[in-house]
């Protein structure tokens, strides 16, 4: 689950990985629109691997390419990556649409990472 950096408080998000594909589509196909505290979950697959997509966020907030372009704060480019970025998994990433615009708090939701490991 996905922790807000200063509170440590959750902050609308989560990844699950699946062993199977059919777990993945079941999590869609059953979850999709069911509710958890008082939130319309939001599912969906994640479409693989995109070019510039591959590094996530850095630890400082911006993109990771950037901080490993800045000398990776001490640390190899190998670092920021891993997780959840590329690579044949599964995972439930919840959606923050609505943040900043009064729609209350962030809904969840599944990001699949193409391909799946039996």
């Amino acid at each position: 689950m996905g922790l807000d950096r200063n509170k440590l408080t959750p902050c609308g998000f989560c990844f699950v990985i699946y062993k199977k594909e059919s777990g993945s589509l079941n999590a869609m196909k059953f979850l999709k629109g069911t509710y958890l505290d008082g939130q319309s979950l939001e599912i969906d697959l994640d479409p693989g691997f995109q070019e510039g997509r591959q590094f996530g966020r850095g630890i400082y907030g911006g993109q990771a390419s950037q901080e490993v372009e800045l000398g990776g704060f001490g640390r190899d480019p190998g670092h920021f990556r891993g997780g959840f970025h590329g690579g044949p998994r599964g995972g439930f990433r919840g959606g923050m649409r609505g943040r900043g615009r009064g729609r209350g708090f962030p809904r969840g939701g599944f990001r699949g990472r193409g391909g799946f490991r039996g």
